[in-house]
């Protein structure tokens, strides 16, 4: 990449702007901070502005925000272009722009953009438009909370959001939870399924801001602990301390990872890259005893990865633990996410006897419902603490997963927290002088 992107600096004169914004794109879905590409690309496509197409706007804006370089000329003249182009913008398109305005901190030019954006997007968003919908969401939140405050077209935009899309699904999410536990769980299941499916919001994610909404409404959030459902049978470090742990861990296996697959080029010490399933990592402790207090079960803190397949992910544990935490059917897959990996791992152990056998789930010569009933029996006498940390926000199938492992361990206290990926590696900046530059 590193070749190519010199002879495109080389042949820059030469370049149509959609070859500049689909390669300055590539660069973003790979996470290469080249300076020299980046920095060519940017005066010829300022001066260039007008030649490109509403796509190549969106594109280019998003890949300068994500790759965290900021060019003033560019994106001015970008948003006079995209300005232009208004009526050819699609929902795609008007995401892009707002996230890269957001992800460079333009909060002036974002705000002028959303003031002129935001009713073009609801005319034209529709089925499968989901993840702009949370995407433009959350820049809007986050342009409400910078200068200036709030302004009409996000407060219509925001209400718009949380009425249609956020409050349905968080209603459904708060079903799953112990308070609400006599509405049958498959029937709230299969109702967020139709919620979030391609025909309905085919909503993905709330995203950082309306995440951390969630967590709270949901008590899964770091409070769950902070005076509580029940205390743990055994004390856990601060939440500080335990968080900064868990970012390290995740750090660090990220880039074992990273020098097991070769890719850890030199100078890059941080090997970041955007958000996909196979990089999101888990780190999760426990303590939690069962049966009266007969069996407890400790984990001081450990890595969960994705698992790179569903029969992976299913050969780990049996049917009955799998039933216990279903997923959404959405493309991608959301089965085989870490939070969802290490909560799979903890109700296995809950449900093996003191010699690791199968023990509750095991059928013999009980029906799959008394099967059922037996373990649910066990499972609401259990007692502890969880804390789940996640490199990226967790989408609404995980969050769905957790309200169901909270739905059947009332005893438990669930505390979850989570970065944003395309913000942070780990809790550390992505990019730096010494960290995933590519030299020029």
């Amino acid at each position: 990449m590193h070749g190519l992107a010199e002879e495109m600096v080389r042949r820059i004169e030469k370049l149509e702007p959609q070859h500049m914004s689909i390669a300055a794109w590539a660069h973003a879905r790979l996470g290469l901070r080249h300076v020299n590409f980046l920095q060519t690309v940017a005066v010829v496509a300022a001066r260039t502005a007008e030649r490109f197409d509403a796509q190549g706007v969106g594109n280019i804006i998003w890949a300068y925000g994500v790759l965290d370089f900021s060019n003033e000329e560019l994106i001015a003249a970008m948003l006079a272009r995209a300005e232009a182009l208004a009526g050819e913008l699609s929902a795609q398109e008007i995401s892009n722009i707002a996230v890269g305005l957001q992800a460079l901190g333009k909060t002036a030019a974002l705000r002028r953009f959303l003031g002129r954006a935001l009713g073009l997007f609801r005319g034209i968003a529709g089925a499968g438009s989901g993840a702009n919908w949370a995407d433009l969401a959350n820049a809007v939140a986050d342009a409400v909370r910078g200068e200036g405050g709030d302004f009409p077209a996000a407060s219509d935009f925001e209400s718009y959001f949380r009425h249609q899309l956020l409050e349905p699904i968080l209603g459904c999410l708060a079903q799953l939870a112990p308070a609400s536990a006599a509405r049958p769980e498959s029937e709230v299941l299969e109702s967020l399924q139709l919620l979030c499916a391609e025909g309905g919001s085919s909503l993905p994610y709330f995203g950082e801001v309306y995440t951390r909404e969630a967590l709270a409404r949901l008590r899964l959030a770091e409070a769950a602990h902070n005076g509580g459902k029940v205390s743990s049978p055994i004390g856990f470090a601060p939440w500080s301390a335990w968080a900064k742990e868990a970012r390290q861990s995740c750090f660090e296996a990220a880039q074992a990872q990273a020098q097991a697959a070769g890719s850890a080029a030199q100078g890059d010490k941080s090997c970041w890259r955007p958000p996909s399933t196979d990089g999101i990592l888990a780190y999760a402790s426990w303590s939690v005893e069962c049966g009266g207090g007969r069996k407890v079960i400790e984990l001081p803190g450990r890595v969960f990865l994705s698992a790179r397949s569903s029969r992976e992910s299913e050969g780990h544990e049996s049917d009955c633990v799998q039933a216990l935490l279903r997923p959404l059917r959405q493309h991608p897959r959301r089965d085989l996410h870490p939070e969802r990996m290490a909560l799979l791992e903890l109700f296995a152990k809950m449900l093996t006897d003191r010699q690791g056998q199968p023990g509750s789930c095991q059928a013999g010569e009980d029906s799959a419902a008394e099967v059922e009933i037996k373990v649910k029996a066990l499972l609401v006498k259990c007692r502890g603490a969880v804390r789940i940390y996640i490199s990226q926000y967790p989408c609404i199938s995980c969050l769905g997963v957790m309200c169901q492992a909270a739905r059947h361990c009332p005893m438990i206290a669930f505390a979850v927290d989570f970065d944003n990926a395309w913000k942070t590696h780990f809790g550390r900046p992505r990019f730096s002088s010494m960290q995933q530059e590519v030299p020029s």
